[in-house]
């Protein structure tokens, strides 16, 4: 019995050696890159894929506000006595959010959690009701009829599940609008957050998953919340396209998110980011 145990496991031994069977694994690109069309100090990267100067002048404007509103509102949130009643900051993640967001129409939903004042914004909410929302306020809690926003998540993911629902809804209506969703990479880990996107994926529903990585959960970096080097690589599992982009580039992040909108509306399912 030992010399059969032998021979079998120099029989494996030798036919891993003969075939590499593993030459197209994913993790075999580990060099991966973020997709940028500026560097970080600004200075264009891909300079034939900015966007009109119409629009590029839009995205500065917007982050512009989205940064003085997020900082007015953490001085109201920290004076004394406060003037708001919470207040879940999200500076540095403004290019990401408005980038996104402004490539919406109005017919499209944005389903968000708690850190997406600034995508809310873009996509059309009062900064009046945003105000009165983080006062506690019961005015601010209602969203205006005429905005496709759902209210603001607390229990993240729910904001996944509810993206899959709303775009399944749009489908079977035709409406021919999508659905977009914001996460960060520590709510990736909970079980909605699988359930929502594998859902959405199988009924090639027209939804759009954003994950704002920023290295940290509330509690541990990234590393210790996946083995994987980027979360977008989780999009394979589900048979829908990934991709890893710059999220302090403005400019990559709207050519990213258009392409995963247009793809969404033309009937072609949903992406991460």
């Amino acid at each position: 019995m030992a010399n059969r145990r032998t021979q079998k496991s120099s029989e494996v031994s030798n036919v891993t050696q003969s075939s590499d069977i593993f030459a197209g694994s994913t993790l075999a690109t580990a060099d991966l890159k973020p997709f940028q069309i500026l560097a970080p100090d600004g200075r264009p990267v891909r300079e034939e894929l900015i966007p009109d100067l119409e629009i590029v002048e839009e995205l500065y404007r917007q982050m512009a506000r989205a940064r003085y509103l997020d900082d007015k509102f953490m001085l109201l949130y920290k004076s004394q006595p406060a003037r708001l009643g919470s207040y879940a900051q999200f500076g540095g993640q403004e290019a990401s959010q408005v980038a996104s967001a402004y490539v919406l129409e109005e017919r499209d939903y944005l389903c968000p959690m708690y850190r997406n004042t600034a995508a809310m914004v873009t996509h059309g909410w009062p900064i009046e009701k945003a105000i009165l929302y983080w006062r506690g306020h019961p005015e601010g809690w209602r969203i205006p009829d005429d905005l496709n926003i759902l209210p603001i998540i607390i229990s993240i993911p729910g904001q996944v599940v509810h993206a899959a629902g709303v775009a399944l809804g749009i489908q079977a209506q035709n409406l021919g609008a999508v659905a977009m969703t914001y996460i960060g990479e520590g709510g990736t880990s909970q079980g909605d957050f699988h359930a929502g996107v594998n859902f959405a994926a199988a009924r090639k529903a027209p939804v759009v998953f954003i994950i704002e990585n920023n290295g940290w959960a509330i509690s541990v970096p990234r590393k210790v919340q996946s083995g994987v080097d980027h979360l977008m690589r989780r999009a394979e599992g589900y048979g829908i396209p990934g991709y890893l982009v710059d999220g302090n580039d403005a400019l990559a992040v709207y050519t990213v998110a258009k392409k995963a909108v247009d793809d969404a509306r033309a009937g072609n399912g949903p992406s991460i980011i």
